[in-house]
């Protein structure tokens, strides 16, 4: 959940942050529950500690939306500015150099409407400067980095299952932050590191 510490996936988080820095698109996508959301918003805050995009990171969740206008109106409410088409946010978002946007949940997107979401990226990419990291249960159809001809190429991260260790330590961390205490041991771990 969202009060659970976060554990492991430091491979994954410096691979989106790497990703994020030398892409213009970044995708991250894994199985549904696996944690891609936990790493990118790890990976999100690890950049806005260390003022990567100067003007700022911005998240927006496409959980269930398909339409591209309610895509539009989710990023102009998440980027406090108005605008009416694809177009016209990047004209607007242009002043925005340094700046990521981060699109997450968006399976619904890129398995309902995958040639209409590709081009809408495409419009972002190609008429401001910004940067994008979309994740999604589903990876991005194979002929995207095409379509949207981004620059820089297509920075692209699998989230796969937590190793078994560190699960077990999200778990006794977990409980802990919950007032229940459970040792290393009774879920398969030496009693080591439970700090």
């Amino acid at each position: 959940g969202g009060d659970a510490p976060f554990v492991g996936r430091r491979m994954e988080v410096h691979a989106v942050v790497r990703a994020c820095m030398s892409h213009g698109l970044t995708t991250v996508h894994g199985p549904a529950g696996i944690g891609k959301s936990a790493v990118v918003f790890e990976a999100a805050r690890f950049m806005r500690q260390r003022h990567c995009f100067a003007h700022g990171i911005y998240v927006v969740n496409l959980e269930g939306v398909r339409a591209m206008k309610k895509i539009l109106s989710a990023l102009n409410g998440a980027l406090h500015i108005s605008a009416t088409r694809a177009s016209e946010l990047a004209r607007k978002l242009a002043q925005y150099r340094r700046c990521l946007i981060v699109l997450d949940r968006c399976e619904t997107a890129v398995r309902l409407a995958p040639k209409q979401f590709n081009w809408f990226l495409a419009t972002l990419l190609k008429e401001s400067h910004v940067s994008v990291l979309v994740s999604s249960k589903v990876a991005l159809p194979r002929d995207a980095q095409e379509i949207i001809g981004a620059g820089g190429g297509v920075g692209e991260v699998e989230v796969g299952a937590l190793p078994h260790a560190d699960a077990a330590l999200l778990l006794v961390k977990a409980m802990r932050s919950q007032g229940r205490c459970l040792r290393a041991s009774e879920v398969g771990l030496a009693d080591r590191d439970e700090g």
